[in-house]
This record gives structure tokens, C-alpha cells and sequence, in this order.
């Protein structure tokens, strides 16, 4: 995952196995973040909250670290148990972040990000791979589901995640 700061884009974040980094100089040069314990090191997405864009999420495979200070501390709002497939905070009301989870469906926040609900009314399976929001209707969102041929494919939210149906065709 590779996040470029829209305001100040000589400032990025990139995420591998080994961890997040960081560069203050278009890409010249990434200097390795330190914060997150390094068994949580494999980060799946980082996400830049759009209306403050000093707050970063990083979902690994040891649940989700968020930032309020660009990347110089960490705190792990989810439990060690939670793997973090991918992010959504929505960019109308950054105080709704959506996880989507290996085993646990859809986690919703509220507070920006510090505590989370299950959210999976609709739901036949829990394995969550990615998000994507419809562009023209911010409350519609989609989410893809694997591992399951029968129940997975896509489902969709047209109530900014509260509920979901799935899309069999």
C-alpha cells in the first residue's frame, strides 16, 4: 500500500512485510517507522484520513494501528486477533471507519477509528478482502468476500455499512 499526502506530496507512506515506512522527499529516501510491535509488521493498506490528514491507519495481520501525529506513535485500536484486509474512512464523516477483516466480516467505528462494532447483518461469509464506495452516492459501498463460491462475490451497503445484500449476478 502506498499512500502520497494530497496536500503535501513530498510526504508518502509505504507499507511491506517488514513494516511501514516513510519519505519526507518524493520517494528519494524511505526511513522505516518505528511503533508497531514487529510481529504486527505485515501491513495489508494504510489509509490517510482525507479531512485530517495527520491520522493514518495501518491494518496488519495484527489488527489495526492508527496514528494522530503522521507516523511518529502507534496505538493498536483492535485486538492482536483482528486481521485487516483493507480500510475505508468515510470522507464526509471521517469519524466512520470501516475495517474489512479475514475472519470477522465488517468492523465499524464511529469515534474515528478507536473502537469498533461488528456490522454484518446480510452477511453469509466473513472473509473480506476490499472496499470500494460508490462515487455519485457516498452511503453506497461494496465489499468483496472470498473463499466461498456459493455465499461470497459481492455485497453491497446502501446505508453506509449497516446492512448488507449480496450481489449474485
Amino acid at each position: 500500500s502506498i499512500i502520497v499526502d494530497p496536500k503535501q506530496p513530498t510526504l508518502m507512506y509505504a507499507s511491506a512485510c517488514s513494516g511501514i515506512y516513510k519519505s519526507e522527499n518524493r520517494g528519494e529516501k524511505f526511513q522505516k517507522i518505528q511503533g508497531i510491535p514487529a510481529t504486527a509488521r505485515r501491513t495489508r493498506v494504510l489509509m490517510q484520513d482525507p479531512q485530517h490528514l495527520n491520522i493514518v491507519f495501518a491494518g496488519t495481520t495484527e489488527g489495526l494501528f492508527r496514528s494522530g501525529d503522521s507516523g511518529a506513535t502507534w496505538l493498536r485500536t483492535t485486538g492482536p486477533e483482528v486481521i485487516v484486509n483493507d480500510v475505508y474512512v468515510d470522507p464526509s464523516d471521517s469519524n466512520r471507519v470501516l475495517l474489512a477483516t479475514e475472519r470477522g466480516g465488517v468492523l465499524a467505528s464511529n469515534d474515528g477509528g478507536m473502537s469498533f462494532v461488528p456490522s454484518n447483518r446480510g452477511f453469509s461469509s466473513r472473509q473480506i478482502v476490499a472496499y470500494v464506495q460508490d462515487a455519485e452516492h457516498p452511503a453506497t459501498i461494496y465489499v468483496g468476500l472470498v473463499n466461498d463460491k456459493e455465499w461470497g462475490g459481492v455485497f453491497v451497503s446502501d446505508n453506509g455499512g449497516l446492512t448488507w445484500s449480496q450481489i449474485s449476478a
